[in-house]
């Protein structure tokens, strides 16, 4: 693949470049990024709560970070204690 690059420097002259580049990786088709979780780690329910939104702001400063990884810790462990 070629580009042709027209750049003009200050004393107006216009200058032409020719860039060609190969690179190794458009080769390779394997998929990129992280690989997918297997079957039993992966989380498809869902569990929707309508808040307010005083509500939310309460659980945001709660949790510190991350919400829903920390109200899904929280409901767990709640679960747990209520089965026993």
């Amino acid at each position: 693949m070629s580009f042709i690059v027209a750049t003009i420097n200050l004393e107006t002259r216009v200058e032409i470049k020719i860039f060609c580049y190969y690179t190794k990786f458009m080769e390779d088709k394997r998929e990129r990024g992280r690989p997918p979780k297997p079957d039993e780690e992966r989380r498809s329910a869902e569990l929707r709560i309508r808040l307010t939104e005083d509500e939310r702001e309460s659980l945001d400063d709660a949790a510190g970070g991350k919400t829903s990884t920390w109200a899904r810790d929280v409901l767990l462990k709640a679960a747990a204690r209520k089965s026993r």
